[in-house]
Formats: structure tokens, C-alpha cells, sequence
């Protein structure tokens, strides 16, 4: 049977397959109150395809799997700062896009815009996945919105506000009005970064301090 470990530590009569030890180790980890955050088979990662659909057939003596787990309030925290240092980097790339699209340079714009686009969409993939890993109801969570003197509010609120913002970024991009774009560019998704910056730092704070 398979060697099987989880954080060194052997986890006995799970290795019959990748898929028998990788059920194993998700529930051991679980039970743990750990995530499972890397996977190796044999010395090398196993890749998010294999992970998703593992094969079953029996695996050789010789074969070892070694799993790494992590605290996932650590790993949910570390996430979501990273997404704010995310957007601190796409604040140019946003400025520069709009000064192309009203300068009607739009080839020049399309890079800024595309990684301002994907930064967006990062920060929503990490804040679902952050409160789906956790079991957050982000609508009970407060954090402040970064705005002068503004109160605290549910992150849901924040994410709406996010999410209109980019419907109109997506329709102004669909009907070419170049000079709406760059507005939203310039201004809007500028202050949304600003203000994403306080809500995603609030919110790894509030991860960390087991919230």
C-alpha cells in the first residue's frame, strides 16, 4: 500500500489510491481544523486537475503522497492581504489606461484595462473563497469602507457598491464609450481601490484575531 503523510506525521490504511489518500488527508485535516495546501506524489506537486478529479487506481508500494496543511484563518488572512497589495500595484496601471483612452490611444489602453479588470476579479474569487473556507456571513461582518469619517459596513454593501461599478465598466467597454471607461478608470476604480485597500485589511484583521 501506498505510503501516505500528513505533515510528516503517517496516515495508516489510506493509501489504496491518490483519490483514497487524498479524501483521507482533506478529512484527517478537517477534523484538525487545518486545510490541506499542497500535495505531493512522489516528490512532485500534483496539479489542481489531478486534486479535482484524482484517479483510483490502486497505487504501487513503492509510491509515497505527502500532504502540507496550514490554519486557514493564517491562509484566509494572507490571502486577503495580498489582494490588497494587489491593488495598490493596479493604481497605475488604471491611471494610465485612462489617460490613453481620453487621449483615444485605445491599443494602449487595453493592458491597464485587462489588469485592472483581473485584479477585480481576483479580489471578489479571494473575499467568496475567504468567507466560504471560514463559514463568514460577510453580511454580519463590519469593516470600515476607507472613507473620511465614514462608519463601518457590511461587506456585503461593499462588494454591491464593487459590483455595480464593474457592470458599468463592462457596458461602457461593450457600447466603445471610450471616455466613460476612462472615467470609471480614473476615478471610480481608483477610489475603489483606495477604499478596497481598508476593507480587505480589515478583514484579514479580523480573520487573524479569530473573528
Amino acid at each position: 500500500m501506498m505510503r501516505v503523510f500528513l505533515d510528516d506525521k503517517p496516515l495508516d490504511q489510506a493509501g489504496a489510491s491518490l483519490a483514497t489518500a487524498i479524501r483521507a488527508a482533506g478529512d484527517a485535516a478537517e477534523r484538525a481544523g487545518r486545510v490541506v495546501i499542497e500535495v505531493k506524489f512522489n516528490g512532485a506537486p500534483v496539479d489542481g486537475p489531478t486534486l479535482d478529479h484524482p484517479p483510483t487506481t490502486p497505487a504501487a508500494d513503492t509510491d509515497e503522497v505527502r500532504f502540507v496543511t496550514t490554519d486557514p484563518r493564517a491562509l484566509v488572512a494572507t490571502s486577503l492581504q495580498d489582494a490588497a497589495d494587489l491593488l495598490a500595484g493596479v493604481r497605475q496601471a488604471q491611471r494610465q489606461a485612462a489617460a490613453a483612452l481620453h487621449g483615444a490611444k485605445y491599443d494602449d489602453a487595453m493592458a491597464g484595462l485587462s489588469q485592472s479588470v483581473e485584479a477585480w476579479d481576483t479580489v471578489r474569487r479571494v473575499v467568496d473563497g475567504s468567507a466560504a473556507l471560514l463559514r463568514l456571513d460577510l453580511s454580519a461582518v463590519r469593516t470600515p469602507d476607507g472613507t473620511p469619517g465614514g462608519t463601518p459596513r457590511p461587506v456585503t454593501e461593499s462588494i454591491a457598491a464593487l459590483a455595480a461599478l464593474l457592470d458599468r465598466l463592462r457596458s461602457a467597454l461593450a457600447t466603445q464609450d471610450w471616455s466613460a471607461l476612462g472615467d470609471v478608470l480614473e476615478f471610480d476604480l481608483d477610489e475603489q481601490a483606495e477604499r478596497w485597500d481598508t476593507v480587505l485589511r480589515s478583514l484579514a484583521g479580523f480573520v487573524r484575531s479569530g473573528g
